[in-house]
């Protein structure tokens, strides 16, 4: 008779994790690249690229915006609630570049921990104007809001001048706590040249 293994088999390796290529539709991944391609890629809208639920297309997103060129300055992120999660620590890192100045993150709600690691993170950037939910900010809020102020005068992306290209930029910045065109500085701007640009503008 033959005899009999007692071992019980052993089961089958996983396969490895799929590339992200593999698991993201053809589209999408066209409709990313041709983005960040464009040329076109200071304002980020992730509503118009991804599904923002989608975590691997999520995480594709945000590694290809910290190489792009040029540089993501704004980005409309709200409702990625992945971001919750393992992508937060990207998300840092992100903001950290300090190529961003403006940011909204709303509909997403992170932890006390989290939200910690952000604060401390917006200290150290270029982000000047921010959007989280004030109802789940809570004790974050008025710190956040410290934050974002202080850094506005660590640079001038949020002031109006003679850029036409920045100033579309600057433009396309809403729904934030304080946009840049309810500031004081960028008010006295349109003021003084609604007539057009005079030689002296500024």
């Amino acid at each position: 008779a033959a005899p009999v293994d007692d071992e019980p088999e052993s089961p089958l390796p996983s396969p490895p994790p799929q590339p992200a290529s593999d698991i993201i539709p053809a589209s999408v991944l066209r409709r990313i690249e041709a983005f960040f391609g464009s040329g076109e890629s200071r304002v980020l809208h992730l509503d118009h690229l991804i599904k923002k639920l989608d975590g691997n297309q999520l995480r594709l997103v945000l590694e290809r915006a910290m190489r792009a060129q040029p540089p993501v300055q704004v980005a409309f992120l709200q409702g990625a609630v992945p971001l919750q999660g393992a992508l937060f620590p990207t998300l840092l890192r992100w903001v950290e570049m300090r190529h961003l100045w403006a940011l909204n993150l709303g509909e997403i709600n992170f932890s006390a921990q989290q939200m910690g690691a952000l604060e401390r993170t917006l200290c150290a950037s270029n982000v000047s104007h921010l959007f989280y939910e004030c109802t789940v900010a809570g004790e974050w809020k008025e710190n956040l809001k410290e934050a974002i102020r202080s850094n506005r005068d660590k640079h001038t992306q949020w002031r109006l001048s003679r850029d036409h290209t920045q100033n579309h930029v600057i433009l396309e910045v809403v729904k934030c706590w304080f946009n840049p065109t309810s500031h004081l500085v960028n008010k006295q701007f349109v003021e003084r040249n609604r007539n057009g640009w005079p030689e002296d503008a500024a």
